[in-house]
């Protein structure tokens, strides 16, 4: 889980673009798919992709946990 302090001269940027540059890892797209599973809170609330950050919003980010894999040789 990471916590984020809006700042004064962060604000007025959507939610999904400002997360997007400050989280390296995420992709515009995976953080609007993380805005929709509610993964993403603004304020411990659900927010949309396009919510206009604030200052002092506090936006908490739960990442996913990658999935497990199995992979099964085959007798070819």
């Amino acid at each position: 889980m990471e916590k984020i302090i809006v700042k004064k001269e962060e604000e007025n940027n959507r939610i999904d673009a400002y997360l997007s540059t400050k989280i390296g890892t995420a992709s515009r797209v995976t953080i609007q798919r993380l805005i929709e599973e509610g993964k993403i809170l603004v304020n411990n609330k659900k927010t949309k992709a396009s919510y206009k950050i604030q200052e002092k919003d506090e936006v908490i980010v739960e990442e996913d946990k990658p999935k497990e894999v199995s992979i099964k040789a085959q007798n070819i």
